[in-house]
């Protein structure tokens, strides 16, 4: 078993998550060190910290670089300041003092690491070590440029990113200098690229079993609180008798006007609904994850019931109108999701259900990768899929 260190933007994805998920419930992964990076660092960290406790593991958490090596884009990040146990990060005093503000406790207080580049080059500069990099190279690139003896001792470096078969890919795109420097290095590498992570995505039924334990039910919070984004972002996106969608809701539940209900009950109807609307937006999944979908459904069961008319004034007329716009609605809920950086351990744990070719990536100053002459790298081009889901359903428990 080697020794192994994690890069990772936990927090914008869910699948950071999971293949940490993946990473704890495997024995043959001896994770020493996980080092959070890109954007919020500290809330990345407080959702490592997170996991570590409800999976009762004690690994040192570092804090990385928030921006890239040249500063030129803006993080992303994902609403990572909701994700995790306020109870146990916030500063409850400080922060009734300060007002609005929102204070932490220190880091050093949560046992979190504040220089997490220091402490990852103060592990390569006694031993050697697998890096797992599932995020922009920032910190590896870093970890050349400033500590290069550690980096040495990089036993082999696996990264989920680029795009050899053309295109631009999150990692490589927002750090296109780490990604270049890194890949001009000596270090062995294996890259993992997007295309061939998008070949499977996860169906979100394949994830009930996360309920068995608790960290991995708060993974699934993770995960249905990034569907909730994603779906109100389609329903704005979709238009409807030449509105969004969401404006379209908005008109169709002020409508529902005689029915077969109580005037208390519909009164209490249109209120939930009107209430629901106004707080459909970005963040709200993830700032009450379960409330979200809970009225969610209520908001969908409102729609379909057959005892209230919803009636719109425009291309579409008729009674039915509410169950029409419900089941539009459930069908814009993402039904798959990306694991991209799931396939990292995998690859680690499984070199021989893997196909791979020796080529020469480089990377240039957009973040679009090419191959040219020469057999520097190790890249996965094809795997056994039906042994990653076996791998899932058994790692993802």
């Amino acid at each position: 078993m080697s020794k192994i260190l994690l890069s990772t933007d936990i927090g914008s994805d869910p699948d950071d998550a999971l293949s940490l998920l993946s990473m704890l419930n495997n024995p043959d992964i001896g994770l020493r060190g996980i080092y959070t990076v890109n954007g919020k660092v500290n809330c990345r960290a407080y959702i490592v910290k997170q996991m570590l406790n409800l999976a009762q593991k004690n690994i040192p958490i570092g804090v990385g670089t928030s921006k890239s090596i040249d500063g030129k884009l803006e993080p992303y990040t994902f609403h990572e300041e909701f994700l995790f146990d306020y109870d146990h990060f916030v500063d409850k005093k400080a922060t009734n003092s300060s007002g609005s503000k929102i204070i932490y406790k220190s880091l050093n207080k949560l046992g979190i690491i504040e220089n997490g580049l220091e402490h990852m080059a103060e592990q390569l500069r006694n031993d050697k070590y697998v890096v797992f990099n599932i995020a922009p190279l920032t910190d590896i690139a870093l970890l050349r440029r400033i500590y290069p003896e550690s980096f040495k001792n990089i036993e082999r470096l696996f990264i989920m990113g680029s795009n050899v078969e053309g295109g631009l890919e999150h990692n490589f795109r927002f750090d296109s200098v780490a990604a270049d420097e890194v890949l001009s290095s000596d270090v062995p590498i294996t890259l993992i690229p997007s295309y061939l992570c998008s070949k499977f995505r996860i169906p979100l039924e394949m994830l009930d079993s996360l309920d068995n334990t608790l960290v991995g039910q708060y993974v699934k919070m993770m995960v249905y609180a990034f569907v909730g984004e994603k779906l109100i972002d389609k329903t704005g996106g979709e238009l409807v008798d030449g509105i969004d969608f969401t404006s379209f809701l908005r008109r169709l539940s002020a409508s529902n006007g005689d029915g077969k209900v109580e005037n208390e009950e519909h009164f209490r109807i249109s209120n939930f609904n009107k209430c629901f609307l106004t707080n459909f937006e970005n963040g709200s999944p993830s700032l009450a994850q379960s409330d979200f979908w809970k009225d969610f459904d209520e908001f969908v069961n409102n729609l379909k019931n057959p005892n209230l008319s919803y009636v719109y004034e425009g291309s579409y007329v008729g009674t039915y109108m509410g169950s029409m716009a419900a089941e539009r609605l459930e069908s814009l809920i993402p039904k798959f999701i990306s694991i991209a950086d799931v396939y990292v351990p995998y690859c680690y744990l499984h070199p021989d259900k893997l196909k791979t070719k020796r080529m020469t990536v480089n990377c240039d100053y957009k973040g679009n990768t090419y191959v040219t002459k020469g057999n520097k790298h190790e890249v996965v081009v094809d795997l056994d899929f039906e042994h990653f889901k076996q791998f899932l359903k058994e790692s993802l428990h």
